[in-house]
């Protein structure tokens, strides 16, 4: 390492070198040491180097994702930088270079002493410009990072028009089903079937091929033909490496739509859209069914999906339902009214005011945070809703006696009649005898 110009061997020499050869042997090229080469034509690297290469005289790493040195007078007018580059090593300085092009997967750049560049070509939405020539011309595409630096640094800037759709990354997610995304953030499933199953399978933990990419998901797709839908699958898995995982939310999807082929929904498996706002379904499902975008199964028996960002401030669960299979966590919704058929509750959090249970017996998880904290409980004496308020300091408010009603009857003998109380209790009245059941 050289601590300065003075303790490099070639720096009394610097302006009389104009082309730099490389070994194979060499693993480190500090750019110190060749930062005040201002003649230098061109860097050459042997094509056995495993750490470095060159392309038209240019130093790359060897994977070419990195621009390590432009020398400053490569006669290079027209550069179309690799579309693998993803970054510099330092600002870009070039004497000749007129004309250069940036990938799409360019991170950053920052050009300066260059006084013959006449245009700077983006294929990104979203590379950050720290330094551009001031006669520079910008070309780039409409509401991009480019656009941007030209209009907010009064460059001239040339549109490209809209950036063209294309698929950034795709694989499988079922036997017979496929998943790509494009730039756009658009994810779309595709083909038949059930999807795979991910997170704890068995005895190992499957993660979910999209989870590098959960940020930049914005619309989801699914087509007609999917039969399965995982718990787990709208998510970002990732192995913890100590036999548990982490469940990253996908925040930037509003909507999905359920086609008509899904057959199948694992439990809470829209909770990691948090940011959703509706849940449609196709009206050729016989499964599942829409109410004003609330997810339930077709016979309304099963809550599934209660968007995150339902815009509803009151909300009751239809008469019918049993079970929630979705947790309920909305910060619009102030009011929600449980119904008497519920068997299980969900988790309900968010930032509600009132909570009304209309059934005696409504399972309620045996922790605090199972009904949001703001949240007074309005039950009737006796229920578990009370036992739940009195159990952790909650504010409960009686709705009095529950209201008894016959639930069901009918007939079981010729002058015999049954009938059965939301209470339990099972009446036979009439005249005669009940017919026979059984043997």
């Amino acid at each position: 390492m050289y601590d300065d110009d003075s303790s490099i061997p070639w720096g009394d020499y610097c302006d009389s070198i104009k082309e730099v050869n490389f070994s194979a042997g060499i693993t480190y090229i500090h750019l110190y040491y060749l930062a005040g080469c201002n003649n230098m034509k061109c860097i050459n690297v042997d094509e056995a180097n495993t750490a470095y290469c060159d392309v038209d005289g240019i130093l790359y790493n060897k994977n070419l994702t990195t621009l390590v040195c432009y020398p400053y007078k490569s006669e290079i007018t027209d550069l179309v930088l690799p579309d693998t580059l993803t970054s510099f090593s330092i600002f870009l300085k070039a004497l000749n270079l007129k004309n250069i092009t940036c990938p799409n997967g360019l991170k950053s750049i920052g050009i300066w002493n260059s006084p013959n560049l006449e245009t700077v070509k983006f294929l990104s939405l979203n590379t950050a410009i720290y330094e551009m020539p001031a006669q520079a011309i910008i070309f780039g595409y409409e509401s991009s990072s480019a656009q941007e630096f030209a209009w907010n640094n009064n460059y001239e800037f040339v549109s490209l028009g809209e950036v063209p759709v294309n698929v950034i990354a795709s694989g499988v997610c079922g036997e017979n089903l496929t998943w790509e995304l494009t730039n756009y953030g658009t994810f779309t499933i595709s083909g038949t079937g059930p999807s795979y199953d991910y997170g704890r399978v068995g005895e190992v933990i499957v993660e979910t091929p999209w989870l590098d990419y959960v940020e930049q998901i914005k619309e989801i797709v699914l087509n007609e033909g999917i039969t399965h839908i995982d718990s787990e699958m709208l998510y970002g898995i990732v192995d913890n490496g100590d036999e548990s995982y982490s469940m990253h939310y996908i925040p930037n999807v509003t909507t999905i739509n359920i086609p008509a082929s899904v057959t199948d929904i694992g439990g809470y498996a829209f909770d990691g859209l948090y940011n959703l706002t509706e849940i449609t379904v196709d009206e050729d499902n016989e499964h599942f069914i829409s109410l004003d975008g609330v997810l339930y199964s077709a016979d309304i028996e099963d809550l599934l999906g209660y968007p995150g960002e339902y815009p509803a401030t009151t909300y009751e669960i239809p008469e019918g339902v049993q079970y929630m299979f979705t947790e309920i966590s909305n910060i619009h919704l102030e009011e929600l009214v449980l119904p008497e058929s519920l068997i299980h509750a969900s988790m309900i959090s968010g930032m509600m005011t009132k909570v009304t249970f209309k059934s005696m017996d409504t399972y309620i998880s045996n922790w605090p945070g199972a009904i949001a904290e703001t949240a007074i409980i309005y039950g009737y004496e006796g229920s578990t809703a009370q036992a739940y308020a009195e159990k952790y300091n909650r504010t409960f408010v009686s709705m009095g006696q529950l209201p008894e009603r016959v639930i069901e009857s009918g007939t079981c003998g010729d002058g015999v009649t049954w009938e059965l109380t939301n209470y339990g209790v099972l009446t036979i009245g009439g005249t005669g005898d009940m017919y026979q059941y059984g043997y």
